[in-house]
This record gives structure tokens, C-alpha cells and sequence, in this order.
């Protein structure tokens, strides 16, 4: 309802009902439906059509004592505005009845929605004693669609910050992500240090200067929204307390894995994050660095996310068109033509074993070192690379 709105396509569409579990079952088949959640009241129908998402049909309800934290101990089914009032925030209690087309609404969210407020339904702190991940949304929510925060809001969230470990961490994370992919990072990390969240979501950044945490909130503002990613490297970036980690790859990514096993984010996530960090910093002065040094880089399957995070540190430190204007150059050399960008090694492991010599340390070094001097013009075909190596054996 709260898409309808304001005017944007929903991702995706919840209905409620006052039909029970076992009568949603009955109306759509048993073998059309899966009972995900029956005891919560929450049925899944199965679509008829390829290329169109279940729908969850959920049955009015109201919660009992949410003992973890996360989950109501049982639940009691009642009537749609009980239901409502149950909910999170006013913008997401209210519902559309398909038949009359009207907005049902019993807790002023249409009023919130206009006002641009994101406002508990009820007493904030029963709602964030409910779910104390509902303090990470409600922030996520202000960040999406710039937003404010009720006063009272906001000030249970401060009250019982230090709450959030009680939820799991691949919870939080996925919160993170979503909320540092949206337009307003900026106004969302501010809010996060204000009600003391930020210390638990990324302590480095809450235990930086304030010099140090406004350059880094300017740098992932200038960054692309949508790239979560690269964001939280243009968090950690200005840190001068993590600066020498930047300057190895190896450093890196021990770091981002001591991040990773703290917030659960994927393998893969965590690389882009500990490559974007690297990169950018090897990539500063790519326009005077020998080609043999910057190919391999350039050839990083997290180049683009390096890049993106040079632009939006230079954006901060000189402004828009000298930002672009330097990466510019980059751009360039990744879109050679792949033999120009990435051409065929001179030599193989195979010549060297036919040279005499045996796989070892000097055996890799015999084949780096030529290819660096391949890649720097130095060497043009495999009648130089062998006399080279032949003159060092």
C-alpha cells in the first residue's frame, strides 16, 4: 500500500485475509500452496504462470511476547485492524482492498506518508522490544525515502541501541546493505552514530575523529547508489587508524575477512570490499606506473567496484569534473581490445622444463619477471624470452 502511494511499482505484494491458514489451503489446493509459516498464519500459493513470484497470504493476527527478540512466541488470529496495530511503523500498517479500491488505514499512515515520517505504530518501545532489528529499518526506510524520524521513534532507538546483538548477525547484515544502497547514506550513517548504532554496525568508523568521519560519509555519498558495497569501503578508507592495512592486498583482505566474520557477508562481498580498498589505492597513480605494474589490476575481477571508489574519494577531495576527468584515463585501458589488454605469455611453464630448469621459487620468478618485461615492450616474442632466460641460468 505505502508504494501505491507514493507512486512507485512494489517489488512485491503482501495480502492479508481474515480466512484462515487451513481455508487459504482449501481455496487455492494443497498441491498449489506450501504452509511456510501455518502457525504464524502465513501461506505461500504457488503461481499458475511461469515468470510470475509466489504470493505469501497471510492471515490477520495478533503477536504474543516476542521472547528472541525477533520471533512472536504464538500468535492469536483477530480482525485487520488488530492486525495493524501490531505492525511496525504507521507508513507500513495500512492496507488496500481490492474490491472497493479504498485505503484501509487505522493508524494515520496516509497522514505520515504525506508528512514524510517514519513513526511506530503504538508505543515505540513495545514495537522495538518486539523486533529490535525494526531499529535498523526504520533508519533503512528514512535513508530510501528521505524521510525523518518521530522524535519518540528516534529516541527508542537511542534508548536501546545496544539491543541490536541480540539479533543475528546475517540479519543485520542484510539491513546494512540495503540501507547503505540507498539514496541517502549520508542522512542514514548520521543516524546511526546519533542513536549509537554505529558502534555496533561498523566500530571503526564510531570510534573515528570527526574529521576522519565526515571525509568518510562525504566519500560514500559520492559514490553510486545502489553499490552497498563499495560504500562500506568508503567508510573505512579515511580511517587513519587502517590506512597502512590499504597499502598490501594481503593486509586487505585480513581485514575485510575479521569484517566478514563479524557481519556474515558472503565470500564474495567480502572480496569486493577488501579489492575496492586495495585497488584504488594501487590504481592512484596508475598514469605513471609501469604497464607490467597496473595490467594485473586492471585485469581484477573487482576492478570496476576499485575504480567507482577512486572516482568518489577524488569527487570529495577536488569536485565532480576533476574526478572524472582523472579516471577517465582508466576507463580507456579497460576497454582495449582483450589481446592489447591481456596478450598471450611469451612463455609457459613447458619452455622452462624443456630449458632444464625444475618447478620451484625461481622457476615462478623466471616467468613473472618475463612477463613483466613482455608487458613493458621489453620483450616482443618467444626467441627474446628464451635468450633472456637462458642468459640467467
Amino acid at each position: 500500500m505505502r508504494d501505491l502511494l507514493m507512486g512507485t511499482s512494489p517489488k512485491d505484494y503482501d495480502i492479508a485475509t481474515d480466512a484462515r491458514p487451513d481455508q487459504v489451503r482449501d481455496l487455492f489446493g494443497k498441491s498449489k500452496t506450501i504452509a511456510v509459516g501455518a502457525a504464524f498464519g502465513v501461506i505461500v500459493v504457488l503461481p499458475t504462470q511461469q515468470g510470475v513470484a509466489p504470493v505469501e497470504v497471510a492471515t490477520f493476527r495478533t503477536d504474543a511476547q516476542y521472547s528472541d527478540g525477533r520471533r512472536p512466541d504464538h500468535v492469536t488470529f483477530c480482525n485487520a485492524e488488530q492486525d495493524a496495530l501490531r505492525r511496525d511503523f504507521t507508513i507500513n500498517g495500512m492496507f488496500f482492498d481490492p474490491l472497493t479500491e479504498s485505503v484501509i488505514d487505522y493508524v494515520n499512515g496516509q497522514e505520515d506518508l504525506k508528512q514524510g515520517v517514519i513513526r511506530a505504530i503504538g508505543d515505540a518501545e513495545a514495537r522495538i522490544d518486539e523486533d529490535k532489528l525494526r531499529m535498523l529499518r526504520a533508519i533503512r526506510f528514512a535513508a530510501t525515502f528521505h524521510f525523518s524520524i518521530a522524535r519518540e521513534t528516534l529516541a527508542a532507538i537511542s534508548a536501546h541501541s545496544d539491543e541490536i546483538l541480540v539479533v543475528s548477525s546475517e540479519r543485520i547484515a542484510a539491513e546494512m546493505q540495503k540501507t547503505l544502497a540507498a539514496q541517502e547514506v549520508f542522512w542514514a550513517i548520521h543516524l546511526w552514530r546519533e542513536t549509537q548504532l554505529l558502534k555496533y554496525l561498523i566500530p571503526e568508523l564510531a570510534e573515528a575523529s570527526e574529521n576522519e568521519f565526515e571525509k568518510s560519509t562525504a566519500i560514500a555519498r559520492c559514490s553510486r547508489v545502489g553499490n552497498w558495497r563499495v560504500r562500506l569501503a568508503a567508510l573505512l578508507w579515511p580511517l587513519s587508524r587502517l590506512q597502512e592495512l590499504w597499502e598490501s592486498c594481503s593486509k586487505t583482505e585480513a581485514y575485510a575477512t575479521n569484517v566478514q566474520q563479524r557481519l556474515r557477508f558472503s565470500n564474495e562481498d567480502t572480496q569486493a570490499i577488501a579489492s575496492a580498498l586495495w585497488l584504488q589505492q594501487a590504481l592512484d597513480h596508475f598514469d605513471v606506473s609501469p604497464w607490467s605494474k597496473l595490467q594485473p589490476r586492471l585485469l581484477n575481477p573487482h576492478i570496476r567496484d576499485g575504480i567507482e571508489l577512486l572516482f568518489a574519494r577524488r569527487c570529495q577531495a577536488y569536485g565532480q569534473a576533476k574526478a572524472t576527468e582523472g579516471v577517465l584515463g582508466l576507463e580507456k585501458l579497460l576497454n582495449r581490445p582483450r589481446g592489447e589488454l591481456d596478450p598471450s605469455p611469451l612463455l609457459t611453464g613447458n619452455d622452462l622444463i624443456q630449458l632444464g630448469l625444475k618447478p620451484g621459487p625461481e622457476f615462478r620468478e623466471l616467468l613473472s619477471e618475463v612477463r613483466a618485461l613482455q608487458l613493458d615492450g621489453l620483450l616482443e616474442n618467444t626467441d627474446q624470452a628464451l635468450g633472456w632466460v637462458r642468459s640467467r641460468i
